[in-house]
């Protein structure tokens, strides 16, 4: 009875994981990719039943399914280090990206990690009216803001920022789903971009991405987009946001998202890599990762970055 159970739920297994390298064929095959790692210890730990229950044939079979999801873990767990070598001393600046969850019981927190941290500027989605209350304290502190609400009162995506905005930059996606602005950065056009997609399938996730086609074909030569994408960093849905918006993803963020039915402790283990960062032009990521959890069901994603002045 263990041994048909386990090789039924092998089966499974490794069907989810193949459908998951279909998402280029229809956006519902790529709702499994967000669970490949999750699939791939599944078999691991499954293949130990097999030996166990003298299947050895099946316990190779299922290490070597798991191959995709172990490759996959070292880049989603390990520390995001230096994408690229600065040739003089540029300033680094700070990015704090944090979807503060509407029914987040511990604004406190919040407002503390961003009275330690200093950044230079501020992602938050999901800030509901609750929110604008508790951060109006933000406003004299971050001369520039941008804000785009969505249509129900969870709340929408606010940019703040030191930096200048270029005031007839601004846009925003329907929903939130992008909120788009310029900032002057050591004398170069950047282009912020805060992210909140929806769900993956059956939720209007990729439908969203597919919007955004013409506006992310358009965007600045340089550009930072960190947020909320609701997808892992290998979707198909993620990797075709990077290409439209000719993007390079960074890496090593880890796990972002739990649900908040498990301990948001767990989520560095058992969560999913669904907030993500891009660049690319004379932006330079040299770090980032996650930080502790501030009440939302999210982690805060701290990112540090400079502005490549040479030719």
């Amino acid at each position: 009875m263990i041994r048909l159970l386990a090789l039924l739920l092998i089966a499974g297994s490794v069907i989810a994981i193949g459908f998951g390298f279909l998402g280029f064929l229809h956006p519902a095959f790529d709702t499994f990719a967000n669970f490949r790692t999750h699939f791939s210890i599944a078999l691991i730990l499954l293949s130990v039943v097999c030996i166990v229950t003298y299947s050895v044939k099946w316990a190779l079979f299922s290490l070597l399914v798991a191959v995709p999801g172990i490759i996959i873990i070292p880049s989603v767990y390990g520390d995001s280090g230096s994408q690229q070598e600065l040739a003089g001393q540029e300033r680094t600046y700070t990015l704090l990206h944090l979807n503060l969850y509407y029914q987040n019981q511990t604004p406190d927190k919040v407002i503390k990690l961003v009275d330690h941290l200093d950044p230079d500027i501020i992602f938050f989605n999901e800030m509901s009216e609750q929110w604008k209350d508790q951060l109006t304290g933000l406003d004299a502190r971050y001369r520039h803001t941008f804000y785009c609400p969505e249509w129900q009162q969870i709340g929408g995506s606010k940019i703040y920022s030191r930096l200048p905005m270029t005031d007839d930059s601004g846009y925003c996606h329907p929903h939130s789903a992008l909120a788009l602005i310029d900032v002057t950065i050591d004398d170069q056009i950047i282009s912020l971009g805060s992210v909140h997609l929806r769900w993956p399938w059956p939720a209007s996730g990729p439908r969203q991405v597919n919007n955004l086609k013409p506006i992310l074909h358009r965007l600045g030569a340089s550009a930072l987009v960190v947020g909320d994408f609701n997808s892992v960093s290998w979707s198909w849905l993620v990797r075709r946001f990077a290409q439209y918006g000719q993007l390079q993803i960074i890496g090593g963020i880890g796990p972002t998202w739990l649900h908040q039915l498990l301990p948001i402790s767990w989520a560095k283990r058992l969560g999913l890599p669904i907030d993500n960062a891009m660049a690319k032009g004379k932006v330079v990521v040299t770090q980032a990762r996650t930080l502790e959890a501030v009440g939302s069901d999210h982690l805060p994603v701290l990112v540090r970055f400079s502005i490549k002045n040479r030719k």
